[in-house]
């Protein structure tokens, strides 16, 4: 047995590599790292089968074993250490100190996460009620930002809605202590969707619904589990493109067919000259009347035509701009997905969660983190 366990005590941690066999009892495990079997504490324990079995609770002195817990309760002294331990688990001798050995997620509806910011990171799980954010320690979420009011905003969880209001507004003259719910000044009483982002001081939060741990992970021999690394499916790489639609224009003016129209003309005069007949000049006339009906008929007809070309304009601008802005969306939900947050990655490695080690050494992303948040132009083109 080779297990790696981490001890929580009062003064200091210590990471703690633990050899034994299958004979080795918690109780044993604890008094090696009290150091009362006579060994020093130390980073490496190592438990011969020749100080095994130990399963009477008590040591020859008749002192009772220290007590060894884990998970906020103490272990059975008289149970195989093997069967209990697991690479990484958090175990203290301590009993004021056994609630920081859970390591089990906290229970809750929604999750709101710190994405940016000085305390980015952390992971505040929510029920049904009234919670509070701010820097006041007291609050629900508290968040440790010297810009963030001791009250930022409150947040109402209610079966049918989730609401955000603004809370106090600040120290005047501090630019960042009014909080934005996706860049709209919160004035008021608003829903919180899910993935909008909640500005406030020098603080980015988010709303989530919790998720659990779903990494397939197999209980191994030696008390370790294995992680099934499920393989990484990659979206299409490369910029949406969209064709923006083109605004309609008035028609030019109609050209007027003047070979047409003066036709006449050129006959009437032709045949009152050849002729000398003066009434065929009956016939130049028609050359201004076709010539005014020609325009009359344009002009209408191009008005016409231009209304409704710029009525199906509108039509198809209106549902450009909806296809655009759901493309942005999917866009920023997607980088935040390439480059997690980290919230995002305390999730993933304590869950543990599928995403747990999806990067290969081939992936282009690998060994790539994100720092901070920005504004970016979306990947899209026109």
């Amino acid at each position: 047995m080779r297990i790696m366990l981490t001890v929580l005590s009062e003064h200091a941690d210590r990471d703690v590599v633990v050899e034994g066999d299958e004979t080795t009892t918690v109780a044993r495990l604890a008094e090696s790292l009290a150091g009362q079997g006579g060994e020093r504490p130390s980073n490496v324990v190592r438990l011969t089968r020749s100080k095994a079995p130990y399963g009477l609770g008590r040591d020859a002195a008749g002192a009772e074993p220290p007590a060894l817990w884990l998970d906020g309760r103490p272990l059975d002294p008289d149970a195989p250490a093997l069967g209990l331990l697991r690479d990484g688990d958090l175990v203290t001798l301590d009993r004021s100190l056994a609630l920081a050995t859970l390591a089990e997620e906290p229970g809750g509806i929604v999750e709101i996460r710190v994405i940016g910011g000085p305390a980015a990171g952390s992971v505040h799980r929510l029920s049904l009620g009234v919670h509070t954010i701010g820097s006041d320690p007291a609050c629900s979420v508290a968040v440790s930002d010297p810009r963030l009011p001791a009250l930022a905003a409150v947040v109402r969880l209610t079966p049918d809605a989730i609401t955000v209001e603004p809370g106090e507004p600040g120290e005047p003259g501090n630019p960042g202590a009014g909080a934005l719910l996706d860049r709209e000044r919160l004035e008021g009483p608003l829903p919180w969707p899910e993935h909008a982002l909640l500005s406030c001081g020098g603080s980015v939060l988010t709303l989530k619904a919790v998720e659990p741990p779903d990494a397939h992970l197999d209980a191994q021999p030696d008390g370790g589990l294995a992680y099934n690394r499920p393989p990484r499916f990659r979206p299409p790489g490369g910029a949406r493109r969209f064709e923006v639609p083109a605004e309609p224009r008035r028609a030019e003016t109609m050209r007027l067919q003047l070979l047409t129209a003066f036709l006449p003309a050129a006959l009437g005069l032709g045949m009152a000259w050849a002729l000398q007949t003066w009434y065929f000049l009956l016939f130049a006339l028609m050359t201004p009347l076709i010539m005014i009906g020609q325009w009359w008929s344009d002009r209408r007809h191009g008005r016409k035509q231009y209304r409704r070309q710029l009525k199906e304009y509108r039509e198809r601008l209106k549902v450009f701009e909806a296809t655009v802005e759901r493309a942005r969306a999917d866009d920023e939900t997607a980088r935040r997905a390439a480059a997690p947050d980290p919230a995002e990655v305390l999730l993933t490695v304590t869950g543990p969660r599928r995403r747990l080690w999806e990067r290969r050494d081939h992936d282009p992303d690998a060994l790539r983190l994100r720092v901070g948040l920005a504004d970016l132009a979306a990947d899209l083109e026109f």
